[in-house]
């Protein structure tokens, strides 16, 4: 068996015929860079973590809510 070569069928994945070719691979897109403030459910007085001074830990109209 000497001069004789052997070619090796190489399958790609996700391909069933092994004459088609391979679908090209879509990379994955890069995650987002970390924001320490990206999370829109803050109320709009917070900045930076941090509550700005001269607001309330109440809500605005605390005062026209007759208590139970």
């Amino acid at each position: 068996m000497e001069g004789m070569t052997v070619k090796k069928r190489v399958r790609f994945a996700g391909t069933h015929d092994e004459d088609s070719e391979a679908l090209p691979v879509e990379p994955e897109p890069p995650d987002p860079p970390d924001r320490p403030n990206d999370d829109t459910t803050e109320p709009s007085h917070v900045e930076n973590g941090e509550i700005s001074p001269g607001t309330a830990e109440r809500p605005p109209n605390a005062e026209d809510v007759d208590p139970l």
